[in-house]
Parts: C-alpha cells; structure tokens; sequence
C-alpha cells in the first residue's frame, strides 16, 4: 500500500488546494495538515473579486481599487452580505471547509492506497459551525479524525485551528466516485 501521496499529486491544482503540509498521519484514524493563508491566494482572489456571499455578483469594474501601505491591491467591497466573510480581509468559511474536506480526503487515499487516476473521494454530507475568521498569513491547523471508514466510504469529524484555538469544526462523509476511463471503463 502506498503511503507516501505526495501533496503535489492531489487532485486539487494550486490555486485551489488548501493544505500545504502534511503534519502527522495514522492510517485509518486521523490525519493533521497546515494549510498557509497567503494575501496572494489565488482561491481567495478570485472569491474576493467577483462574489459578495449572496449569490450576486459584483462586476469587479465597479470596485474601486487602492493599495495598501505595501503597496498590495485591495478591493473595497459593495455592501457584502451579512454574516459574509468576504469584504473582511477574512477567508471565506467555505475555503476552511475545503482544507478539512480536503484533509480527510488525503487520509482516505492514503489508508486504502487509491490511484487518483482511477478513484476519488467526493463530498457526501457536512455540517459544520464555524467560530472565528482565518486571515490572510494565517497557518490553519486541520486534524481529522475517522468515526468510520470502509474502502468506498467514510465519516469523519475534524477541526481547524489557528494558534491553538478552534475557528471550526465539522462532521462529513466522503464516497468514491469513478472517474471516466477508470477501471471497467465506467464511472
């Protein structure tokens, strides 16, 4: 069985990966990654630019732009939505539960050695509460912990944290999905 799924050979490109570090892993019981928050990001980015967390979108036109003492771009927002992570420097709840989402997917392949070429594990369920924002220059902390796992499922519970304090935690189930051209020729 192969442990050693190197980071770069996830599925996620990266812009959108969030996990930059493997931390520490027991295969079929948990697993810690890092995943660093940079002003750069471009997840981040691309999220900050053209969506108010609403479901509407703002034309980045109508944006007026500025710098920042280092001469960063920044964008002032339009009126982001309430309870919105967006137009606070704060990365979107959404992009926390990637890293853990992403986290325990790691785990998965990792305890059943999957080929990614073939197999991949996808979002089934999830329920999260989210506690405090993460920011740009941030490392969250993911540990995910499995309640159960087979070799075509999981339920697992996790958490991120910054500096020692929980910003989240979340409950979620993965299955596997068959890629197209996979074994037998079929999904």
């Amino acid at each position: 069985m192969a442990t050693d799924i190197r980071l770069s050979a996830l599925p996620w490109g990266n812009g959108f990966r969030r996990i930059d570090r493997l931390v520490d892993v027991v295969l079929h019981e948990r697993i810690v990654t890092i995943g660093r928050i940079s002003a750069g990001d471009e997840a981040l980015e691309r999220l900050s630019v053209g969506d108010t967390g609403a479901g509407t979108a703002v034309e980045p036109r109508a944006l007026p732009l500025g710098t920042d003492a280092a001469g960063a771009i920044t964008i002032e927002r339009e009126r982001p939505a309430a309870g919105s992570a967006l137009g606070t420097g704060a990365l979107p709840h959404s992009l926390v539960l990637e890293g853990i989402g992403q986290s325990a997917s790691l785990l998965f392949q990792m305890s059943y050695g999957r080929t990614l070429e073939v197999e991949l594990p996808v979002l089934g369920y999830v329920e999260a509460s989210f506690l405090a924002p993460a920011h740009a220059g941030d490392s969250v902390r993911y540990s995910v912990r499995t309640i159960k796992m087979t070799s075509t499922s999981g339920l697992f519970e996790a958490s991120a944290e910054i500096e020692g304090s929980v910003i989240a935690r979340a409950e979620l189930a993965l299955g596997i999905s068959r890629l197209a051209g996979g074994r037998n020729g079929s999904r």
